[in-house]
């Protein structure tokens, strides 16, 4: 493991594991990443499919790449479910007190992230380069907050852009094209739903995208305390968001007890795989040559109310 430490702020990055930053700590309490309420079974790299990628998740916060969603086959090359970067083994090229650089190589691509806790907020910038010949790329910042967050109620803004449910996990296209602007949300029945805010005691699960945004930047925060997190990235090379909310709704490794939200800025606004990516001119060609270098911070957000007693006391 990795600790970055900064002001107060601290942050846990686990190499093994996909380069997965497992918690970010504010210094007045604030840790709005989230984990599933339940163990995970021992890591295993390669490309895996929905289940066995999901039974080894540990919640935070992961680059999915170079798949996004489905497991895909592109040219004859498998691609597991979100990617085997996500589980990869990285290296660490650099450690400091509050920066760390790491290093892995998947697919034909190189991908460096390089990560920097400064002042309540963590930046992470990443290359991503074809090594020996072009190679197709899809990549989402998959971000989750959890029950520190959620709970009692939570409150959703985001940069406007065309929004609609997506259909998991066997999507179509073409996209819907007449799609509302969020927070006005176009479901899969045809009918409209604004998603702002949801109550912990909502038992349901919800997934859409944001499709064209403008800005890169998105915040969630507890309506009770305040606290949260904000997200900006750069949007021309990750113009669309995924919001993936889990609370309680589905069993299987779920377990009818997952409370997490999913704030994820993405290159596709679908999760139905690197080849419908290509399909449907999302996905990026890495040329030898001429690297793709995007960035996203997490601003900690701290809480301008007391937290509830049953909260201290759990």
């Amino acid at each position: 493991m990795i600790v970055l430490e900064c002001d107060g702020t601290v942050a846990i990055i686990d190499p093994s594991h996909g380069g997965e930053i497992l918690d970010l700590v504010g210094s007045h309490g604030e840790r709005p990443l989230g984990r599933p309420p339940f163990s995970y079974s021992a890591r295993e790299s390669g490309d895996l499919d929905e289940a066995m990628w999901t039974d080894r998740y540990r919640g935070g916060w992961q680059l999915v790449a170079p798949n996004a969603g489905t497991p895909s086959v592109v040219d004859g090359d498998r691609h597991g479910f979100h990617g085997g970067a996500s589980i990869a083994e990285w290296s660490v090229i650099t450690q400091e007190s509050h920066t760390a650089t790491l290093y892995v190589e998947n697919h034909g691509l190189g991908f460096t992230r390089r990560y920097v806790l400064a002042d309540a907020r963590m930046r992470v910038e990443t290359t991503v380069e074809a090594l020996v010949e072009p190679r197709p790329l899809v990549a989402v910042e998959h971000v989750v907050v959890g029950v520190q967050i959620l709970d009692p109620e939570v409150h959703v803004e985001v940069s406007p852009g065309l929004a609609f449910e997506i259909e998991e996990p066997d999507g179509s296209l073409p996209l819907p094209t007449q799609a509302p602007s969020y927070p006005d949300v176009l479901m899969l029945d045809g009918t409209t739903e604004r998603m702002t805010s949801w109550s912990i005691d909502d038992v349901n699960a919800r997934t859409f995208a944001v499709s064209q945004m403008p800005e890169g930047w998105a915040q969630v925060r507890n309506c009770a305390t305040g606290e949260g997190l904000r997200l900006t990235w750069d949007v021309t090379v990750l113009p669309h968001m995924w919001v993936w909310h889990e609370n309680r709704a589905n069993g299987g490794p779920w377990r009818h007890a997952t409370e997490l939200l999913g704030i994820e800025p993405a290159m596709v606004p679908h999760s139905i795989g690197l080849d419908g990516a290509r399909e449907s001119g999302h996905a990026a060609i890495v040329v030898p040559g001429a690297p793709i270098s995007w960035w996203i911070e997490a601003e900690l957000i701290a809480a301008i109310t007391p937290r509830p007693t049953r909260w201290a006391q759990s």
